[in-house]
């Protein structure tokens, strides 16, 4: 990929237009770095905003209340808006590349791809040796996908609120860009890494960051509404509004587990802290399988292992009291909470709503680090209008002949009138001649056909064809007794028994099998298929394999998050040399 320069335009205006809050911000980069001169937050829980025309109307109130103008415009994607995909890819030129990143998206996502706008870069080359010790070279390429009604409706919105929309930037590849100038990856390794968590209110984003960039990307499409509804629900005795139930969400907080378990019921409050932290768990359960398939990943990829260095918490349901302390027991990487303007110069900004609203502003000023100093470049530009259709050469022609030959008609022609009746009479034409040849060539079709079914019977019948199905009966016969004393001689070659036996002993904790299958094809091969609590249970289970002195080779070939369950498949190669 090409060295990004920095934009050079003037001041623009973002905008993060999210499910509990709108953040605006008026930016533009002076003297090599982002300057931001005003923002403004709103929240927007309980209100109705819904389509392009109250969207608009609500950016044009919130600017006018804190004196933000200006003329052009972009807004920020988050979480499920935009979807992100490193792909490692064998080199091709960019044509081939642009067939298959298409083609993989269309297998992964089970999308129609023309209702969506698809861009995508090349980050890195390397090379990576194959099993026979080739040399191979590869490309990292990052993918990004946004709906295309979703592009149509931000366009419009930026219209009828005055403005002129700029472009789209993904908030995850916004990031890249804001830890380089915030200094978060210098004191990174090749195989380290840093973790964004952006909490939002009806989903979380995960997001890895590396020396080289991104590194993955994944949606959570749950939030801190789960909490607020905890808070509401259990307050029966209260009439409470979303509102009131979201600020005592933060007046509430939440509590370490071992002080909710040693709560009396009793106690004021303490059925809402157990059912808050209960509510909690289950949204920690969903980040620790993200990231659990993250390093499930690299485990068994060509590319080094990772290791995750730092956390940072973002969004405004971080500020929860009591959040970061479940991320402390759970990970080793230190934890802190995000600077937003840590890339960005808010000097000239209301300074308390900076601190106030600092967690909730990260991918905003993410998105202004990406446009003025671009570490990717990836930016869906606004939908153009189709253009006006003009006419073909027949309908030149035509018009062209009736303007000689029959000039009163030309009026009628240019209303299409003529040709509406032309190709009418034509239609009319077409079908009744094809309906009756369509009869005729069916009638000696299906008369041929019974022939050729008359005589297939009679050489069926015969009594050669009975005696050669006798001889191929008799010979698959003979095939399944032979195959099943081959799988006997297998099962007692490779003492299965014994192997199966350890293996019931490596099991980790809610890790079960559920199929074996036996081959001896190219090599002896035994194939586990099962599933497991998490994804640490997986590559626990891969660990303990690797150990077993039966096999030669043990690879990961299938790990899916399904609902509450990790599903995995493992191929172990035994061990020819130890064979009985």
């Amino acid at each position: 990929m090409t060295q990004p320069t920095a934009n050079t335009k003037n001041k623009i205006i973002g905008i993060d237009l999210g499910t509990a809050a709108v953040k605006i911000a008026c930016g533009e980069l002076r003297d090599g770095s982002v300057r931001l001169s005003k923002i403004a937050f709103r929240q927007i829980i309980g209100a109705e905003i819904t389509g392009a025309e109250a969207s608009a109307a609500l950016i044009k109130e919130v600017m006018s209340e804190n004196q933000i103008t200006g003329t052009a415009a972009f807004f920020v994607l988050n979480g499920p808006q935009c979807l992100i995909r490193i792909m490692t890819l064998p080199k091709m030129n960019d044509d081939l590349l642009d067939k298959t990143i298409k083609s993989e998206l269309k297998k992964e996502l089970n999308i129609v791809l023309e209702d969506y706008k698809i861009d995508f870069k090349s980050c890195r080359e390397f090379e990576v040796k194959s099993e026979e010790g080739i040399n191979q070279k590869k490309i990292e390429v990052i993918v990004t996908v946004v709906d295309g009604k979703l592009i149509e409706r931000y366009s419009r919105t930026a219209e009828l609120a005055g403005l002129k929309c700029e472009g789209f930037i993904p908030a995850a590849a916004g990031l890249y860009s804001f830890s380089k100038r915030a200094n978060l990856l210098g004191e990174l390794s090749s195989g380290e890494v840093i973790m964004f968590l952006d909490f939002g209110n009806s989903q979380m984003s995960v997001n890895f960051i590396g020396i080289n960039g991104l590194r993955f990307s994944k949606e959570i499409n749950m939030g801190g509404s789960a909490l607020t509804t905890v808070v509401k629900t259990m307050h029966s005795g209260e009439t409470l509004s979303m509102e009131v139930s979201e600020e005592r969400k933060f007046k509430i907080g939440l509590m370490a587990q071992e002080t909710v378990d040693a709560l009396d019921d009793s106690a004021p409050n303490a059925n809402l802290h157990k059912v808050l932290n209960l509510s909690f768990k289950k949204l920690f359960q969903r980040i620790r399988l993200s990231t659990g398939y993250y390093f499930a990943h690299f485990r068994d990829s060509a590319l080094s292992s990772q290791i995750m260095k730092k956390i940072f918490l973002s969004g405004g349901n971080a500020e929860i009291p009591g959040i970061a302390s479940f991320f402390d027991e759970a990970f080793e990487a230190q934890v802190a909470r995000s600077d937003s303007w840590a890339a960005c110069d808010n000097g000239e900004c209301n300074l308390s709503m900076c601190e106030r609203y600092n967690l909730s502003f990260l991918n905003l000023c993410a998105a202004f680090s990406e446009y003025f100093q671009p570490e990717y470049n990836l930016n869906f530009t606004a939908v153009k209008a189709a253009p006006v259709k003009s006419k073909t050469d027949n309908e030149a022609k035509f018009n062209d002949f009736i303007a000689s030959n029959a000039p009163a008609f030309q009026n009628f022609s240019n209303y299409k009138f003529v040709n509406i009746a032309a190709c009418a009479l034509a239609v009319y034409i077409i079908i009744f001649v094809s309906f009756g040849a369509y009869d005729v060539m069916t009638f000696f079709s299906l008369n041929s056909q019974k022939k050729s079914l008359d005589q297939l019977f009679d050489k069926l019948n015969s009594p050669s064809a009975t005696e050669e199905r006798k001889n191929i009966n008799a010979g698959y016969a003979t095939f399944v007794k032979k195959k099943s004393a081959k799988d006997i001689i297998g099962f007692k070659k490779y003492s299965l028994d014994r192997v199966l036996a350890s293996i019931s002993g490596q099991l980790p904790e809610n890790t079960i099998v559920g199929s074996v299958s036996f081959s001896n094809e190219m090599a002896p091969v035994l194939v586990l298929n099962g599933t497991a609590a998490e994804y640490g249970k997986v590559i626990k289970f891969s660990d303990e394999l690797k150990k077993n002195k039966s096999f030669s080779k043990v690879s990961l070939k299938r790990s899916e998050q399904r609902a509450n369950l990790v599903e995995f498949q493992f191929d172990c190669e035994l061990d020819s040399g130890k064979a009985e």
